[in-house]
């Protein structure tokens, strides 16, 4: 029997194994970073959301509770006796089953009108 160069039946089974994992592990990171992006850019849409909220009502001249929703966001807000503005924004994403949100408390002090001349009471 005359050896030839070459690979051998048992080389080539082993080295297409390895490649199938390498692919398989490739397809699987793939779909890993793809999930997480999604979730990502949720997040960076309830927040951005929930910060027009926060500017809308901090604008307004007196912000009460309430409640908004739309699509896959639902927004909360309420104010506290200090004037505090507290927003929440949950995103759901159901084809993905993901949930994102952001929430953002603003401590303003609620407008007030001026006391002059008479002191404040």
């Amino acid at each position: 029997m005359v050896k030839r160069p070459g690979f051998g039946l048992v080389e080539v089974v082993v080295a297409i194994t390895l490649l199938g994992i390498g692919v398989m592990s490739v397809g699987a990171s793939a779909a890993f970073a793809s999930r997480i992006l999604r979730m990502a850019e949720n997040q960076e849409a309830a927040a951005r959301l929930a910060g027009a909220l926060v500017d809308s009502l901090a604008m307004a001249a007196s912000a009460v509770a309430g409640e908004s929703g739309a699509d896959r966001f639902r927004a909360v807000w309420r104010t506290g006796s200090d004037g505090e503005l507290t927003v929440v924004v949950v995103m759901r994403d159901p084809p993905h089953d993901t949930v994102a949100s952001a929430a953002i408390t603003l401590a303003v002090p609620l407008p007030r009108l001026p006391c002059e001349p008479a002191p404040c009471d």
